[in-house]
């Protein structure tokens, strides 16, 4: 997968952003949602276990789960059990499965992260640092050129929720056919996480009436590529939105409503053909549906009550 997912964590828990590796501004910071560029490469604090996917066989060889420090060697199960769940789920709903271990390696701290990105995912000290206090990025083991996910285990709140995040990322990789439009792959990301992993953050949906109601979060049909989703100035409000949008379609067309969307070999081009296809399976145009997220969302607000 030539495509970098960074996935952007902050205390709501969201998810990644689709990016490749360029000399533009970074993804948002996670804790104050605005870009921070670091200006000098941190110094390598830990002697990194760069050749832990190349660990022996093991009972499930669909993953292998690397703790790079000490901090997060309590962390492996509960990866593990994420990852396998979610490999599971996505054989079964999407078709694929991978052929060779997908590679999770965890770090503790933003440092080791940094340090990690640098020496197991080959980015470039600048990139790697801009990006080094986010929740987690998938891309590749440089060691092995297996797929793999990083998580940086200091800026998320549910480790199980951001790494089930980030294997759908992989999926898109080897079945869209490079043409959906970013809101719909992060939505996927999203809407996944959520029905295996639950909410670690309840109140997300209320969140987003709020926001919805004070006009900050952004329109669909303006999240068509990943450069536009790095623009974001605060990405949370997309997450959510993105998530509920993948909610909505379920509930108008069904749950295979989106992996038949996401293998649909007639798009080619986001700009051209999801359009007509979402429209044949909804009834819609994603600015029309647009239009029914707003109500959607207080409708499951007041369901709840």
């Amino acid at each position: 997968m030539l495509a970098i997912a960074i996935a952007i964590s902050v205390a709501t828990n969201c998810g990644g952003d689709e990016a490749v590796e360029a000399p533009r501004a970074s993804a948002p910071d996670t804790a104050t949602i605005r870009p921070t560029v670091r200006t000098e490469t941190p110094v390598p604090t830990a002697t990194l276990n760069v050749a832990g996917c190349h660990s022996p066989r093991r009972a499930d060889e669909r993953y292998r789960v690397v703790a790079q420090d000490e901090g997060a060697q309590d962390y492996v199960g509960a990866v593990e059990a994420a990852l396998a769940k979610a490999i599971e789920h996505a054989g079964s709903v999407y078709g694929w499965t991978p052929l060779e271990p997908i590679c999770a390696h965890l770090f503790s701290h933003d440092d080791s992260f940094v340090q990690g990105l640098q020496q197991v995912a080959a980015l470039s000290p600048n990139f790697a640092a801009g990006i080094g206090d986010r929740g987690g990025i998938n891309g590749v083991d440089s060691h092995t050129g297996n797929d793999a996910i990083f998580l940086n285990l200091s800026a998320v709140r549910s480790v199980p929720f951001i790494a089930t995040h980030e294997y759908p990322h992989i999926v898109q990789g080897y079945v869209e056919h490079g043409a959906a439009p970013i809101w719909f792959l992060e939505g996927i990301s999203e809407w996944e996480a959520g029905r295996l992993q639950g909410d670690p953050n309840p109140t997300w949906i209320s969140s987003f009436v709020e926001i919805a109601h004070a006009g900050g979060e952004p329109e669909l049909s303006r999240l068509v590529n990943g450069h536009q989703w790095l623009e974001l100035n605060e990405p949370v409000p997309a997450y959510f939105k993105v998530r509920l949008a993948l909610m909505y379609l379920e509930r108008i067309a069904g749950p295979e409503a989106a992996p038949s969307l996401l293998r649909d070999e007639n798009i080619v081009d986001p700009l051209v053909d999801f359009e007509p296809a979402f429209r044949i399976l909804t009834g819609m145009t994603v600015d029309e549906f647009d239009d029914q997220l707003l109500p959607f969302a207080e409708e499951l607000i007041a369901g709840s009550g």
